[in-house]
This record gives C-alpha cells, sequence and structure tokens, in this order.
C-alpha cells in the first residue's frame, strides 16, 4: 500500500511541480491569497477528473463542498462519510490514504515555505 501511495504522490508532484513552483495555477498567482481564513503560502494541490475536485492546502482538503481540516478528515468515521452523500464511503475507502499522505506533503512543503521566508507572513 504505501508503494501505491508513494506513486500517486509522485504523479502528483510531477503533474503539478511547474505550477507549484511558479505559485501558478490555470493562470492564477494565489501568493499571500486569504482563502477563507488561510493565508496561501504555496500553491494548494487542485485534483479534477475524480468523481468531486479537490483542493488540498496547508490545513484544509476540499472534496466537492466538504472542506474540512486534514486532522478532521483524518478522524471521521465511516458513518460520518456516508451521511454527506452516498458515494462518499467507497470514494474514500479507495482514495483516502493517499489523499491524507498528499495533505501530509503539501502541510510539509507549506511549512518550510514559511520558515525560510518569514517574510511570507507578513504579506
Amino acid at each position: 500500500m504505501q508503494i501505491y501511495v508513494d506513486l500517486k504522490l509522485k504523479l502528483l508532484k510531477t503533474a503539478y511541480s511547474k505550477q507549484l513552483k511558479a505559485g501558478l495555477v490555470r493562470g492564477a498567482d494565489l501568493y499571500g491569497a486569504d482563502l477563507r481564513g488561510e493565508k496561501i503560502v504555496i500553491t494548494p494541490i487542485l485534483i479534477d477528473g475524480l468523481i468531486w475536485n479537490i483542493t488540498i492546502s496547508e490545513s484544509y482538503l476540499k472534496i466537492g463542498c466538504q472542506r474540512h481540516t486534514h486532522n478532521k478528515w483524518s478522524k471521521f468515521t465511516d458513518e460520518e462519510i456516508e451521511g454527506m452523500e452516498p458515494r462518499a464511503s467507497e470514494f474514500w475507502k479507495q482514495n483516502k490514504s493517499w489523499l491524507l499522505a498528499a495533505c501530509k506533503a503539501h502541510r510539509k512543503e507549506s511549512l518550510a515555505y514559511r520558515k525560510n521566508n518569514p517574510e511570507s507572513e507578513g504579506e
């Protein structure tokens, strides 16, 4: 399972590396943007083509219309996930591990950027 998660993360990083390094997503420069109370210092990961669009930022994972902290997503029970939408339970079972691994990797990268660029906090 770890190899599968690592491969998915590598594919995500490869697919978005140019956009991440440039701070661009579909032509939008989000550096310093405040999205629902969360200040963005590196470009969020955006994934589409699944049942729902996914956005991963430093602290939040948004799947479709459901936006929660990484920690909250990791603690949801099967019943809570199933109550969100009829297809959510199967989707979460298939994608939970690599999505949470992507959240962890993105958070680590964002926190490292903040540490190495303290001026980003004041902008």
